[in-house]
Protein backbone atom coordinates (compact mmCIF):
# COMPACT_ATOMS: atom_id res chain seq x y z
CA UNK A 1 0.00 0.00 0.00
CA UNK A 2 1.26 3.43 -0.88
CA UNK A 3 -0.42 6.60 0.35
CA UNK A 4 -1.12 9.38 -2.14
CA UNK A 5 -1.18 12.99 -1.01
CA UNK A 6 -3.02 15.16 -3.54
CA UNK A 7 -5.51 17.22 -1.55
CA UNK A 8 -4.08 20.59 -0.58
CA UNK A 9 -4.96 21.64 2.96
CA UNK A 10 -4.18 24.47 5.38
CA UNK A 11 -2.86 24.41 8.92
CA UNK A 12 -5.82 25.23 11.18
CA UNK A 13 -5.64 28.50 13.08
CA UNK A 14 -4.43 28.03 16.62
CA UNK A 15 -2.36 24.92 15.86
CA UNK A 16 0.48 24.89 18.39
CA UNK A 17 2.53 22.10 16.81
CA UNK A 18 2.43 21.77 13.03
CA UNK A 19 4.45 18.53 13.23
CA UNK A 20 1.90 16.95 15.60
CA UNK A 21 -0.98 18.15 13.40
CA UNK A 22 0.68 16.69 10.30
CA UNK A 23 1.31 13.32 11.97
CA UNK A 24 -2.22 13.03 13.42
CA UNK A 25 -3.91 14.01 10.16
CA UNK A 26 -1.78 12.19 7.58
CA UNK A 27 -0.46 15.41 6.07
CA UNK A 28 2.81 15.98 4.20
CA UNK A 29 4.58 19.20 3.27
CA UNK A 30 5.90 19.76 -0.27
CA UNK A 31 7.31 23.02 -1.59
CA UNK A 32 5.81 25.02 1.27
CA UNK A 33 2.29 23.59 0.86
CA UNK A 34 0.48 20.96 2.92
CA UNK A 35 -1.29 17.95 1.40
CA UNK A 36 -3.68 15.53 3.09
CA UNK A 37 -3.74 11.85 2.22
CA UNK A 38 -6.22 11.47 -0.61
CA UNK A 39 -5.99 7.75 -1.40
CA UNK A 40 -4.17 4.48 -0.83
CA UNK A 41 -2.86 2.66 -3.86
CA UNK A 42 -2.24 -1.06 -3.95
CA UNK A 43 0.29 -2.76 -6.21
CA UNK A 44 -1.20 -4.81 -9.03
CA UNK A 45 -1.60 -8.50 -8.25
CA UNK A 46 -1.77 -11.20 -10.93
CA UNK A 47 -4.91 -13.04 -9.82
CA UNK A 48 -4.43 -15.59 -12.60
CA UNK A 49 -1.16 -16.76 -11.00
CA UNK A 50 -1.80 -20.23 -9.46
CA UNK A 51 0.52 -19.42 -6.52
CA UNK A 52 -1.55 -16.32 -5.71
CA UNK A 53 -4.83 -18.22 -6.13
CA UNK A 54 -3.71 -20.99 -3.78
CA UNK A 55 -2.37 -18.48 -1.28
CA UNK A 56 -5.60 -16.49 -1.22
CA UNK A 57 -7.69 -19.64 -0.85
CA UNK A 58 -5.45 -20.89 1.98
CA UNK A 59 -5.67 -17.51 3.70
CA UNK A 60 -9.46 -17.49 3.42
CA UNK A 61 -9.54 -20.97 4.97
CA UNK A 62 -7.18 -19.89 7.77
CA UNK A 63 -9.41 -16.90 8.44
CA UNK A 64 -12.50 -19.11 8.65
CA UNK A 65 -10.77 -21.53 11.04
CA UNK A 66 -9.30 -18.79 13.24
CA UNK A 67 -12.34 -16.50 13.32
CA UNK A 68 -10.50 -13.66 11.58
CA UNK A 69 -13.16 -11.18 10.52
CA UNK A 70 -11.02 -8.24 9.45
CA UNK A 71 -9.35 -9.50 6.28
CA UNK A 72 -9.39 -6.96 3.46
CA UNK A 73 -6.99 -5.74 0.77
CA UNK A 74 -4.98 -3.71 3.25
CA UNK A 75 -4.41 -6.79 5.42
CA UNK A 76 -3.01 -9.00 2.65
CA UNK A 77 0.54 -8.88 1.34
CA UNK A 78 1.34 -10.55 -1.99
CA UNK A 79 5.04 -10.80 -2.77
CA UNK A 80 5.45 -9.22 -6.22
CA UNK A 81 8.21 -11.64 -7.19
CA UNK A 82 7.06 -15.01 -5.85
CA UNK A 83 3.29 -14.47 -5.56
CA UNK A 84 3.39 -15.75 -1.97
CA UNK A 85 0.37 -14.52 0.00
CA UNK A 86 0.71 -13.44 3.63
CA UNK A 87 -2.06 -12.28 5.94
CA UNK A 88 -1.18 -9.36 8.18
CA UNK A 89 -3.01 -7.71 11.10
CA UNK A 90 -4.55 -10.87 12.55
CA UNK A 91 -5.74 -9.24 15.77
CA UNK A 92 -9.36 -10.28 15.21
CA UNK A 93 -8.37 -13.96 15.13
CA UNK A 94 -9.10 -16.44 17.92
CA UNK A 95 -11.55 -14.15 19.68
CA UNK A 96 -14.83 -15.13 21.29
CA UNK A 97 -15.54 -17.60 18.54
CA UNK A 98 -17.32 -17.38 15.23
CA UNK A 99 -19.16 -20.06 13.32
CA UNK A 100 -17.37 -20.63 10.00
CA UNK A 101 -20.68 -20.44 8.15
CA UNK A 102 -21.95 -17.26 9.86
CA UNK A 103 -21.03 -14.80 7.11
CA UNK A 104 -23.96 -12.45 7.83
CA UNK A 105 -23.25 -12.36 11.58
CA UNK A 106 -19.79 -10.94 11.07
CA UNK A 107 -20.88 -8.60 8.27
CA UNK A 108 -23.47 -7.10 10.63
CA UNK A 109 -20.53 -6.09 12.87
CA UNK A 110 -18.82 -4.38 9.90
CA UNK A 111 -16.37 -7.26 9.45
CA UNK A 112 -14.93 -8.37 6.11
CA UNK A 113 -15.39 -12.12 6.61
CA UNK A 114 -16.05 -14.09 3.40
CA UNK A 115 -16.75 -17.52 4.90
CA UNK A 116 -15.17 -20.78 3.83
CA UNK A 117 -13.59 -20.82 0.36
CA UNK A 118 -15.47 -22.72 -2.33
CA UNK A 119 -12.35 -24.72 -3.21
CA UNK A 120 -9.48 -25.91 -1.04
CA UNK A 121 -6.13 -27.10 -2.39
CA UNK A 122 -5.64 -30.86 -1.88
CA UNK A 123 -2.29 -30.40 -0.08
CA UNK A 124 -3.86 -27.85 2.26
CA UNK A 125 -6.80 -30.16 2.98
CA UNK A 126 -4.42 -33.03 3.72
CA UNK A 127 -2.45 -30.87 6.16
CA UNK A 128 -5.61 -29.83 8.00
CA UNK A 129 -6.95 -33.38 8.22
CA UNK A 130 -3.51 -34.88 8.98
CA UNK A 131 -3.59 -37.09 5.86
CA UNK A 132 -0.07 -36.18 4.72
Amino acid sequence: MTPEFATETKVPKGTTSVDDWMRKNNVVKRKGKYYARSAMTFPRVDLENPVVQKGLSDLQLFDALSGQGDRHGGNIYVDPVTGTVTGIDDDWSFGEGQRADDVEGLRSRKAHYLGLPELVDADTADKITNRE
